[in-house]
């Protein structure tokens, strides 16, 4: 028998003259039947690793469905020609669990084992195809040029949005952003690839791409959406209330918030006005000065964004 990636905690075994996966393990016992299996039609190849010193390379897979599916007589390859619908087909006895991922090294030595694939990744930027036993395309990736010891795929795992992960590659495991700052601009990095930023590139901190007169530190700061001109941070002087003035602005949530004031600019000595508890949703505030207006010659006020 040959065999290649398993499940943890599931057997194969003979059922009838086949081999399958079974339902559940069954030693000293006669076997149960086989185990409901998916079609694979939601598969994902969902992260890759083109330049990791060749031994690391790799292609993960992703299976988004609730039951496992056999990837025997399947197809993984970097030839999108019609000869590549035939090559690398992965060994008998491969199975992928449901919400499970499954590595293959590319390192261009299948001799080397089951989840090693005939193809290397080019890193300058190459095509990465799966197709099921009847020739099917279920996924394929396009990718530029990659960068050193850095993974690339899908965010979250199995979705549309594909990111690098500088610093934190995830072979056979969920894709993970790591924390901080690693290009030292003053965004995290988090933040920057969720909203189509390049976490290794201090370049992106005084961009505007929304054009609204906010930097993209600024909207990291503020809360706000860098790819939208309608979510920017603009506090409002308001109408009276009694004699007393007000200061509006949109608080964004999970943020929270100090209205302070000074009777002086030169230098400000700056005074809790009110604090605007964190709330989880975005919501327009309104804060009032209770002293009357009329009986001081000059009031400033800010807004301070609590980190």
């Amino acid at each position: 028998i040959e065999y290649g990636s398993q499940l943890a905690d599931r057997a194969v075994g003979r059922v009838g003259q086949q081999w399958a996966l079974l339902s559940a393990p069954t030693p000293g016992q006669p076997n149960g039947p086989a185990a409901a299996l998916d079609s694979g039609s939601s598969l994902r190849l969902n992260e890759w690793l083109a330049d990791g010193g060749g031994t690391n390379d790799f292609v993960e897979l992703f299976n988004p469905a609730a039951l496992p599916v056999s990837l025997e007589r399947w197809v993984l390859t970097d030839d999108p020609s019609i000869s590549g619908a035939t090559n690398n087909r992965l060994p008998s006895l491969t199975f992928i669990d449901a919400g499970g991922f499954v590595r293959f090294h590319t390192d261009g030595a299948p001799s080397s084992g089951p989840q090693h694939t005939l193809f290397q990744l080019d890193r300058f930027g190459e095509t990465i195809r799966l197709l099921n036993p009847s020739s099917q395309i279920i996924d394929g990736v396009d990718f530029v040029v990659q960068l050193d010891g850095v993974s690339e795929g899908r965010y979250p795992d199995g979705g549309a949005r594909i990111l690098r992960f500088p610093g934190s590659p995830t072979p056979a495991a969920p894709n993970y952003i790591a924390p901080g700052d690693a290009d030292q601009d003053g965004l995290d990095n988090v933040w920057e690839a969720l909203n189509g930023f390049n976490p290794t590139s201090p370049a992106d901190a005084p961009g505007d791409e929304d054009q609204d007169g906010m930097t993209n530190l600024e909207e990291f700061l503020s809360g706000t959406n860098p790819r939208d001109a309608a979510s920017r941070f603009q506090v409002e002087a308001v109408a009276v209330n009694g004699g007393s003035p007000g200061i509006r602005f949109t608080a964004q949530a999970r943020k929270i918030y100090r209205v302070e004031y000074s009777d002086g600019i030169a230098p400000p000595a700056w005074k809790l006005l009110e604090n605007v508890p964190i709330s989880e949703a975005a919501k327009e505030v309104v804060v009032y000065d209770p002293s009357q207006f009329d009986r001081r010659p000059a009031r400033f006020y800010r807004v301070v964004i609590v980190p």
